[in-house]
């Protein structure tokens, strides 16, 4: 049998929490992955859409974590005494994973803004050298020269 207090059914409550928990490792382990180091951009589609899939599933969980944590007494309170740790546990674990997720997220964030200003800054440098090489390249058989020296 299971409790309800205050319109919560510590069961359901749990098993919504164990589901979370489950869900967001995923995402973790995803997440990880689409942050390695590595020059190449294939895959990525892929693993943003995995992760896509992971938040959609977690959202289907219908368990709002930001209410849970705001809610915290009256949700420990609704649980049976034996079940307290385990709630507690899983809840630190959100946060600590949620925490790790974001950081991951900014930094690879911040090497992509990166590579792509050093990809920007080659791409000019080889126009540069291409305009270079055209202003020096030899005219073609038969054709004028734009300048003549007639001092001959």
């Amino acid at each position: 049998m299971t409790e309800t207090t205050h319109g919560i059914d510590s069961a359901q409550l749990l098993r919504q929490m164990r589901d979370l928990r489950e869900l967001y490792g995923e995402l973790l382990d995803l997440t990880r992955a689409q942050c390695e180091p590595s020059d190449a951009c294939e895959g990525i589609g892929d693993a943003l859409e995995r992760k896509r899939s992971v938040m959609n599933r977690i959202d289907s969980v219908g368990l709002d974590f930001v209410s849970l944590r705001e809610r915290w007494e009256e949700v420990r309170h609704s649980l049976p005494h034996e079940q307290h740790a385990e709630a507690a546990e899983i809840i630190r674990f959100l946060q600590s994973t949620l925490r790790e997720i974001i950081e991951m997220e900014n930094r690879w964030h911040t090497s992509v803004l990166a590579r792509k200003e050093e990809t920007l800054d080659h791409i000019r440098k080889l126009q540069g050298g291409r305009k270079i090489a055209r202003a020096y390249a030899r005219p073609a058989a038969g054709t004028d020269t734009r300048f003549l020296d007639r001092t001959e």
